[in-house]
């Protein structure tokens, strides 16, 4: 019963993310945004690069391996796609400092 709950939740977040108009509606509902951001907080780094090196960071120091995912789903013209290229090589950057920094010997 309960994994089925979850199952069905998890299919309708992955619809609405893919969804233009639910998500602009989903946007524009602060207590909806909310309580989906706090479910979702728990599976995504962060809204920003920062955010998602920090929580990675700790994760780390907590003893759990990461992976981050840049997520661009609706990149629908050149100029979205030439910044989502963008975000993405300085994700790649950003991490390649971060492992450098705490790994300086190899991988974690």
């Amino acid at each position: 019963m309960e994994q089925d709950l979850l199952l069905t939740g998890a299919n309708a977040l992955r619809k609405a993310a893919l969804n233009n108009k639910a998500k602009e509606y989903i946007l524009s509902d602060v207590a909806l945004y909310r309580t989906i951001k706090k479910a979702a907080d728990r599976y995504i780094g962060g809204e920003t690069l920062d955010e998602t090196i920090l929580k990675v960071k700790h994760q780390n120091e907590n003893g759990f391996k990461c992976s981050m995912e840049f997520m661009r789903e609706n990149t629908l013209n050149e100029k979205e796609a030439n910044i989502a290229t963008t975000e993405f090589i300085q994700i790649v950057r950003e991490n390649k400092k971060f492992l450098e920094t705490n790994y300086p010997r190899g991988k974690p």
